[in-house]
């Protein structure tokens, strides 16, 4: 649906806005970072492509994150400072910040257990890694998967209600049947907005 693309497509463009030069840390969470899709996106512009390779900073470097602890003590890292920090670090982008959390909930059978997994993941991952963000002005991109409601006959974030006790602005990507042709929703505090997007090796096409 292209949510990996987005994300690599905002980060590539304002990590050199304006000559403000910064830097990221790009989590395997689940996912692994797309080499080819950074090159197909920015090959136009070798020395912005260079630029970017050297300071979208992978973590862990040579593989995705293989369990949900994993995950957790390269948050704790993170917030405790025991990386070493490059200068003027602007992005942490998380793919697919769910992943792990979804193969253990799979794991147990009592729903008290599940429950206690849902708030520890946000008490000891997302809130204090939310708070170190906003202490270092740093953005959070958190990129995470979606399910079919039935209830609701829509698709809908993984743990929805979890990423809802977030302030975000919240993008939703939609893949229309038969067409290339695709639909972003952005949703902040009141405001929702729509787009038709087609996404090109060049980057996104948008249509009014």
């Amino acid at each position: 649906m292209g949510k990996t693309t987005l994300a690599i497509h905002m980060v590539g463009h304002y990590l050199m806005n304006d000559h403000v030069f910064g830097s990221c840390f790009w989590i395997q969470a689940g996912e692994k970072f797309p080499h080819k899709r950074l090159y197909s996106l920015f090959k136009n512009n070798p020395s912005k492509l260079k630029y970017l390779q050297d300071n979208i900073f992978i973590i862990p470097i040579r593989k995705t994150c293989s369990s949900y602890n994993e995950l957790l003590n390269i948050i704790k890292k993170l917030v405790n400072n025991q990386y070493f920090f490059p200068r003027h670090l602007k992005f942490i982008v998380i793919d697919n910040i769910s992943h792990q959390l979804r193969f253990e909930i799979a794991k147990l059978d009592e729903i008290q257990n599940k429950v206690n997994l849902i708030n520890e993941f946000f008490d000891n991952l997302l809130l204090p890694l939310i708070f170190f963000c906003q202490k270092k002005k740093i953005c959070l991109i958190l990129i995470h998967e979606s399910s079919f409601q039935p209830n609701l006959t829509r698709n809908m974030a993984y743990q929805y209600k979890l990423y809802e006790r977030i302030d975000s602005v919240e993008f939703n990507l939609m893949n229309n049947l038969g067409s290339s042709i695709k639909t972003m929703s952005i949703s902040f505090d009141e405001v929702k907005l729509k787009f038709n997007y087609e996404i090109r090796n060049s980057g996104f096409l948008w249509y009014k």
